[in-house]
């Protein structure tokens, strides 16, 4: 859409198989780089005339439109093994009345079971008006939905108590939190006697993408903020502590990270 006011050139172009053909290329230039690479704004930001900064964009087409269109570049860059996909803050009313990044039924029903597609999930940023007035429990919703990584909340504070009460309560359980870090621990080579490998699934090349820090925690008894050197190129962090069994939740940000305990097995 010549008149979106937030894609428009950031955008391949308008054909749907000449974009999906460039994205797989820009993607696999990208990982053989090392750098992993993330398709957006899922299931298609392109044909909107509004900003999700601002407002929340409407895509009112039909199934046949969204799987010949907005949906086929991201399909042909899932069956190539592209490592990421950003869910867009669009309501697609076709697929579901909620929001798509905090809807199971665009993420976890279309994209994961339906494209089959195993790599990390990210929600565009959270504190874009497009989506943060939606609700205070937005990132439990948005992990409930099927996320994997949830980008630039508006209220951190808020925002991890929010989620820790939903696995309180049991909205979100051990087993979704523990499959999140694992999601995001699979994209490397997590061995600590080797530099971080980040492994390509579009040409199976391995990049070294940094070196791995060990890091002793105490018994924490709340937050802990562990500092990582701005200088360092390291951004992979390996955690020993005391108690194995014990649940985290980790919060990066910049170079330094939040861990917070959630509760003990």
């Amino acid at each position: 859409n010549p008149n979106n006011p937030v894609i428009n050139v950031r955008s391949f172009g308008s054909d749907p198989k000449v974009v999906a053909d460039k994205v797989v290329a820009y993607s696999r230039g990208l990982e053989d780089g090392g750098v992993m690479a993330v398709c957006k704004h899922f299931p298609g930001h392109g044909d909107t005339d509004t900003d999700s900064h601002h407002v929340l964009p409407v895509l009112d087409f039909d199934r046949t439109r969204l799987d010949s269109v907005e949906l086929y570049p991201f399909k042909k860059a899932v069956e190539a093994g592209v490592g990421g996909v950003m869910i867009g803050h669009l309501h697609v009313s076709e697929l579901d009345e909620k929001p798509a990044s905090i809807s199971s039924e665009v993420i976890t029903s279309l994209l994961r079971k339906e494209l089959h597609f195993s790599g990390l999930v990210f929600t565009d940023a959270l504190e874009m008006k497009g989506i943060s007035k939606n609700a205070d429990d937005l990132c439990a919703q948005a992990l409930m939905a099927g996320n994997d990584m949830l980008l630039v909340p508006r209220n951190l504070k808020k925002s991890l108590e929010s989620v820790m009460r939903a696995v309180k309560s049991g909205k979100l359980t051990e087993d979704v939190i523990t499959e999140k870090c694992g999601n995001r621990l699979n994209c490397w080579n997590t061995s600590p006697t080797s530099p971080v490998l980040m492994i390509s699934p579009l040409s199976g090349v391995s990049r070294p993408v940094a070196q791995r820090r060990m890091v002793d925690l105490p018994e924490p008894e709340g937050p802990m903020i562990l500092n990582t050197s701005p200088s360092s190129t390291s951004r992979e962090i390996s955690l020993r502590t005391s108690s194995p069994s014990k649940l985290f939740l980790i919060c990066f940000i910049s170079n330094n990270f939040i861990l917070y305990t959630l509760h003990s097995g």
